[in-house]
């Protein structure tokens, strides 16, 4: 399927999530525009593996994996965990309410869960990405390894063995879990310890918001592609892009492939969508009434919101609406510059955007934007100071703390600042 999103990721990381420092950013020491409100060092390192770093949700803490001697630790908020022979690479995870961390390990040969500085059993092997902390940071799962089976660890319990297990999603409410797993070559979900259906492949394992109910898409026969949704199939499709319940629960939306012909499917309605359909679209208001995706045309990309195709662009990134649901922005590409798009009206023009956010009450939006050497956030019409870099990977976003207030994570030279600003008009 044509999923491609031309605009480039924010390049403050690549697409590893290894910071990009873009030699030292003279006029942060000379003459800046203005300086922040408050702007205090929490970590200082060299450049380090991208998959031992990791942002916590609420961008104010940082934890890495470091070396000392042949072994390496955690350091976490200033604080060094145990050595270990090494550190299984993106598994290193905070919770929710980044009050946890959790990582696997190796030691002796056999690998090891850590959370909050306790090791858990011995496996042969963890899978990557996880531990995973459940929405409410109190439950923890992975997955695990003995010999050639596979299973998932829960609180502690481990499941029955299988071939293979993948996708480990908890429900909003904490209350439920649901994983992928394979079992003589057909791939069945398992919610709460129960196996539903077999298929031959399944994947985009979701909870809806209101943790009532569960959708994946599922290959049968060979070569269809079919939404199942809370246990029922809908039609059968060549291709399937991410599957998205609203916030209320009640409606779903994909996009699919059939016959050389792209559509995005909404409540069961198929819409014709051109030649392609955007990565991470469709997308829903949070009151649930709205929806916006993106279609290709040739080799431009049209924004398509509450059913009406905006101006024509050469690539896009973050689409999606703000918390009071009463306006939709998205990051442009247009003539080799980048630009944001808040409800139709296009912003300054800049080399890079991304990490697009608005504030709570969605009176203004922020996002990170670089222009020539400088890295900085633009929030409403001010630009903040220049950077090395603005964390926007990793785990790293900027957050509105108020209307009126931000902070972000950012770096000068080897060393990561957390910055607290005011938010621009």
């Amino acid at each position: 399927m044509k999923y491609r999103k031309i605009v480039i990721p924010l390049a403050l990381i690549a697409a590893a999530g290894i910071f990009i420092l873009t030699g030292i950013n003279t006029k942060w020491f000379a003459a800046m525009k203005r300086m922040a409100v408050s702007q205090k060092k929490i970590a200082e390192f060299e450049l380090i593996s991208p998959e031992s770093f990791r942002i916590s949700p609420d961008s104010r803490q940082v934890a890495y994996a470091a070396k000392q001697g042949n072994r390496m630790f955690i350091r976490a908020g200033g604080s060094k965990g145990p050595l270990f022979d090494s550190i299984i690479r993106n598994t290193l995870a905070f919770s929710p309410d980044s009050r946890r961390i959790g990582y696997a390990a190796m030691k002796n040969g056999k690998a090891v869960v850590v959370v909050d500085g306790a090791q858990g059993a011995e496996y042969d092997d963890i899978s990557y990405e996880t531990p995973l902390f459940s929405p409410d940071s109190k439950r923890v799962s992975y997955t695990a390894r003995k010999g050639n089976k596979w299973f998932v660890v829960t609180d502690g319990n481990e499941s029955p063995s299988y071939d293979n297990v993948k996708n480990l999603v908890f429900s909003a409410d904490s209350r439920h879990f649901a994983y992928l797993a394979e079992k003589g070559g057909k791939w069945v979900v398992v919610m709460d310890g129960n196996e539903t259906a077999y298929y031959e492949g399944i994947g985009n394992l979701i909870f809806s918001p209101d943790s009532q109910g569960i959708a994946y898409a599922a290959v049968r026969n060979g070569s269809e592609i079919v939404a199942v949704v809370n246990g029922t199939a809908g039609p059968a499709y060549e291709s399937m892009g991410n599957l998205s319940f609203s916030p209320d629960g009640k409606r779903f939306a994909y996009a699919a492939q059939k016959g050389g012909r792209y559509f995005v499917i909404v409540d069961g309605r198929e819409i014709p969508a051109y030649d392609g359909v955007g990565v991470d679209t469709p997308v829903f208001s949070p009151d649930s009434q709205r929806i916006a995706y993106m279609v290709m045309k040739g080799n431009k990309w049209i924004p398509v919101v509450d059913g009406k195709e905006g101006t024509v662009y050469d690539g896009f990134g973050n689409l999606g609406f703000s918390p009071d649901s009463r306006h939709a922005a998205f990051a442009a590409a247009k003539n080799n510059t980048q630009i944001v798009v808040v409800d139709g009206t296009e912003g300054k023009s800049y080399d890079v955007v991304g990490a697009l956010t608005f504030s709570p009450d969605g009176s203004r939006v922020a996002y990170a934007a670089r222009k020539g050497d400088s890295f900085f956030v633009v929030s409403g019409k001010s630009e903040g100071p220049p950077y090395d870099a603005i964390v926007t990977g990793r785990g790293g976003k900027i957050v509105f703390d108020s209307p009126s207030r931000i902070h972000y994570l950012a770096m000068i030279r080897n060393s990561l600042y957390l910055v607290e600003d005011k938010a621009g008009n």
